[in-house]
């Protein structure tokens, strides 16, 4: 494997890095939506003073920024995947640039 071989594994073994954290990122999002807790659950006193509407508010909240996360991972695992296709890209031209330069004629 040559060292340019072992770079572009490189990048996309990381790219599969972000493509998981991405994914735990929207599970994480995915279990928050679902929790629930009413004033049944806390006491008559979390609905007079606001609490169980600032629960809420704090769970969509959270659930906003892991699904942000989710989406910035995504971004970076792709990021990573361009740069890896642009290097292929490049080396394939430069391949092709070369081939029969030196042929006997």
């Amino acid at each position: 494997m040559t060292v340019m071989q072992a770079e572009l594994a490189a990048l996309e073994k990381d790219a599969v890095v972000w493509d998981n954290a991405s994914s735990d990122l929207g599970g994480g999002s995915t279990a928050v939506t679902g929790l629930t807790l009413d004033t049944g659950a806390m006491s008559w006193a979390a609905e007079v003073t606001g609490l169980t509407t600032t629960y809420a508010d704090f769970l969509t909240h959270v659930s906003g920024l892991l699904d942000e996360g989710k989406t910035n991972t995504a971004q970076i695992a792709e990021g990573l995947r361009t740069v890896k296709r642009s290097y292929e890209s490049a080396d394939a031209d430069t391949r092709d640039d070369f081939v029969g330069l030196w042929d006997a004629k």
